[in-house]
């Protein structure tokens, strides 16, 4: 093949085609980012794997409800344990909102600069195994394979959106560090802010005119501890955007006043879709055909409800879509829908009952926060059903209020919370029924949990065990153990309770086990039938010493308290707990000594261990009670030392001795 040279009218066409690289060989940082990168840290980015430099949100309203943000973020990477923090993503709504001028930069420790444009970035579904569908998408850029400690990932873009949600919960505390976070809004003529502080954040807000300036600088990272309460550990603030009286229809943009005004809207957007039709009435009289009893009859329909398929679509978001469910029809008939969908067929299913009932608003996410003075729609992420049943249904689930009466809340998503039951994690969140009628925001009872755990066993005169274990859970233990249960098979399970068998001693075996569920009243169960030998140690020629418990199932281990300081409250849920050994000592063996006793009371709870001796049986009982409390940061102290006697307690021990041969 014969080559020629290019022409020096092509040379200049490549060139040209170049340029755009060519300028991109020396990117230069923005003047925002250049002076973020000169701050000096000090304390701040002690024990951390990466700092915030940069948060900065700048948003302007106009009279029709639309909005123009410009976003500047930027995080420095500290050691190789923060290269996981090198991920940007841009949120944005499909066919909706605008991203513009999206652009990024990593700048490495000797100063080169990699720059990145709009199509540097993946566009996804912000989607899960769950998602059918939604029109929440992501812009996201990953460099986790380029970044170097010491290194800064930086970006900047525009989004023009609209929703008739005109609330931002700007959250001044994050996982990291950050050195310097504004937020600035810009409103039309007429136009107010109101804005909400949670939680004490250390800002300075100022209002001038029309503009609105909110600022935090040098914030430590929010320490992520078990058991604080939901929402009181995240500062933050809430703003929420008031038009003017004039501008109200033509901007679209939703107010609330009180939480009844949301009660309403939330009523309205409901109510409609739950409407039966003949189809359903038919599915009603097929499930409930068994049963004369009108309670056997909501257990039989809620229970097919919560089998629907879950999956979420997400459409007409900017719009307030995410909270209209479809038709109860539609649902039936796909057989899936999300939380709102099953909560619609489930109140067409009792409405063909003859069953008066409620959508119910409430916040499950375990990061949610719900603001009591702060009335919105958007505040809360879950949809249940309140439906109103007779003063002889007594059940944890119930709750009166004075204009609706006598309610069960019910989670037709739930797949291990029965009816009449809530599932762990939802006592004491607030929740809102859509109805005309609700005067507000109400909390969700204590669902009250215990364990009974009971060894019942042999001892021969070799040390080796052999007996019964059985593990009782009710509540919200027992959903839990529900859970866990729900999520491995057969196999998993055996070899979790052999593995579990072979920590009592080293030559445990297990004979059989099985599992028990009774969702009626919310009881689960195992039992254990198991061969340990060598689990009593023999301590010189005539003395046997056995632990008198086994260590904790695997299903469900109370929480026990945190190690060093603790610098937020912590919430103790009611629960009380059982443990039980009763172990026959081996003949010609008698007792040498037993566990003391022990008491241990405080105000959120109590503790006891008991021992006694009747005849060739050795009984050895620890039981705890913990209220539904809150232990305050300056009194953990108190609760450490509540947990180390429960562990003293559990390792009760007994010494036998050989009796001398007559």
């Amino acid at each position: 093949m014969r080559l020629h040279a290019p022409s020096i009218r092509q040379l200049a066409l490549f060139a040209l085609a170049l340029l755009p690289y060519l300028a991109k060989a020396n990117p230069k940082a923005p003047d925002w980012l250049q002076h973020a990168m000169k701050q000096p840290l000090d304390e701040l980015s002690k024990g951390a794997n990466s700092v915030q430099l940069v948060n900065y949100m700048s948003c302007t309203y106009s009279r029709n409800g639309t909005c123009e943000m410009q976003i500047q973020t930027a995080i420095k990477i500290l050691n190789y344990n923060g290269k996981n923090d090198a991920t940007l993503s841009v949120p944005f709504v499909r066919n909706g909102d605008k991203i513009r001028d999206l652009r990024a930069w990593l700048i490495f420790p000797d100063g080169q600069i990699r720059e990145y444009d709009k199509n540097s970035f993946v566009r996804r579904e912000a989607t899960d195994s769950n998602t059918l569908f939604t029109e929440m998408w992501i812009h996201e850029l990953s460099a986790v394979d380029a970044v170097r400690p010491g290194s800064v990932l930086a970006c900047s873009y525009t989004r023009n959106t609209s929703s008739v949600f005109a609330s931002h919960d700007w959250i001044v505390k994050m996982s990291r560090p950050v050195l310097n976070a504004t937020l600035r809004i810009t409103l039309p003529e007429g136009w107010s802010i109101r804005g909400t502080q949670v939680n004490k954040p250390d800002v300075v807000e100022i209002s001038h005119g029309r503009i609105y300036t909110c600022v935090s600088v040098n914030q430590t990272a929010l320490k992520s501890e078990d058991g604080s309460p939901i929402d009181g550990v995240i500062p933050f603030v809430g703003i929420d955007i008031i038009p003017s009286t004039q501008d109200r229809q033509r901007s679209g943009i939703l107010v609330f006043d009180t939480w009844k005004d949301v009660a309403c809207y939330s009523a309205n957007q409901s109510d409609p879709h739950c409407t039966p039709d003949p189809k359903i009435a038919a599915k009603v009289e097929e499930l409930t055909a068994n049963y004369d009893n009108l309670w056997q009859k909501i257990q039989a329909v809620c229970c097919y409800v919560q089998a629907v398929n879950y999956v979420s679509i997400g459409k007409n978001l900017n719009e307030g879509g995410g909270y209209v469910p479809n038709s109860a029809t539609k649902v039936l008939t796909r057989n899936y829908g999300d939380c709102k969908d099953k909560v619609a067929l489930l109140r067409a299913m009792l409405t063909c009952l003859g069953v008066d009932s409620y959508a119910v608003s409430c916040q499950i996410d375990r990061n949610g926060m719900l603001v009591p003075e702060r009335p919105t729609r958007n505040q809360f992420d879950h949809a249940i059903v309140a439906l109103r049943v007779g003063e002889d249904i007594n059940m944890p689930a119930i709750v009166t209020t004075p204009e609706l009466g006598h309610l069960l809340i019910f989670d037709p998503t739930s797949k291990t919370a029965p009816v009449g039951h809530l599932d762990s994690g939802m006592q004491g969140r607030y929740f809102l029924i859509a109805s005309k009628e609700s005067s507000g925001l109400s909390t969700l009872p204590p669902q009250n949990s215990s364990t009974i755990l009971t060894i019942k066993a042999e001892l021969d005169a070799t040390g080796s065990l052999r007996g019964h274990f059985s593990e009782r859970s009710a509540g919200e233990v027992a959903c839990l153990s529900r859970k866990a249960n729900s999520s491995m098979s057969a196999d998993t399970i055996k070899r979790c309770v052999g593995e579990w068998l072979s920590k009592q001693s080293l030559d445990t075996s297990l004979v059989y086990y099985t599992i028990g569920d009774d969702r009626d009243r919310n009881e689960f169960r195992i039992d254990v039938e198991f061969d340990s030998n060598n689990y009593a140690k023999r301590i010189g020629k005539d003395k046997l010493l056995y632990r008198a418990f086994m260590q904790h199932f695997p299903f469900y281990v109370p929480p026990n308290a945190q190690e060093g300081v603790r610098e937020t409250p912590r919430v103790l849920d009611e629960y009380e707990y059982t443990c039980e050994s009763i172990i026959r000592i081996p003949d010609g063996y008698a007792i040498e000594s037993m566990p003391h006793d022990i008491t241990h009371d405080e105000s959120f709870g109590h503790i006891e261990l008991r021992s006694s001796v009747e005849a060739d049986i050795v009984r050895v009982t620890v039981k705890m009670h913990v209220k539904h409390t809150t232990i305050q940061a300056e009194e953990y102290e108190r609760l450490r030392d509540f947990y180390k006697t429960r562990n003293k307690a559990h390792l009760a021990s007994v010494m036998l001795r050989r009796q001398p041969q007559l």
